[in-house]
């Protein structure tokens, strides 16, 4: 029997919000809108991604306010689908601060996450592992969808562990193997629950 063909599976971060100014701030439960930056960071993706994979046939977006204005700039007649799963980690008492702002108000917490934030995750917030359920589940929607060529638009912390998981990288090495920037297209081809990484931060 022949190996199952490879999935290319575009995945685009959203673009710069006003949290992301300056300090960049915790941003995951928080639903600001894209700052001018950021939306010219979307339409700039619009252009590369047409270079990478001109063909989409599932377009799949995060929830949130950036990540669905990042989306309809950059694949403004698609038939989005909004999947809850794509969505950012939780910061809990994070949300909002800058990452001194944090160390100040949880110290402990705070070196535990530096150290390991799969494990480890903001007070009232989620680690890499409480995230990890959902992960699967989008890795298991990549590898059962019928589409060959996937856009996914998500958030940072989400698709490096997506990414990692893809890649069986250990899940705790995410933060320090993949920078994903805004608004920033990169390529994976999938297959069978496994990724090989052919472009990023373009």
């Amino acid at each position: 029997m022949a190996d199952a063909p490879f999935k290319t599976v575009a995945f685009v971060r959203h673009g710069e919000t006003p949290l992301h100014v300056g300090a960049n701030r915790f941003c995951g439960e928080l639903d600001p809108e894209l700052t001018a930056r950021g939306r010219e960071q979307a339409a700039h993706a619009r252009e590369t991604l047409y270079a990478l994979m001109p063909e989409v046939d599932a377009a799949w977006m995060s929830p949130r306010q950036r990540t669905r204005q990042t989306a309809a700039i950059l694949l403004p007649h698609a038939e989005w689908q909004v999947i809850d799963d794509l969505r950012e980690l939780s910061f809990g008492q994070w949300e909002g601060l800058s990452k001194e702002e944090a160390s100040a108000k949880t110290p402990e917490a705070y070196l535990a996450w530096e150290r390991d934030a799969y494990r480890n995750g903001p007070p009232g917030g989620e680690s890499g592992l409480d995230a990890e359920p959902r992960v699967e589940r989008i890795i298991e929607q990549l590898s059962t969808n019928e589409a060959q060529n996937i856009l996914v638009v998500s958030h940072i912390t989400f698709l490096r562990l997506t990414i990692a998981l893809l890649m069986n990288i250990p899940l705790s090495e995410a933060r320090l193997r993949f920078d994903i920037q805004q608004g920033r297209v990169g390529l994976l081809e999938v297959r069978e629950r496994k990724a090989r990484l052919s472009a990023l931060n373009r």
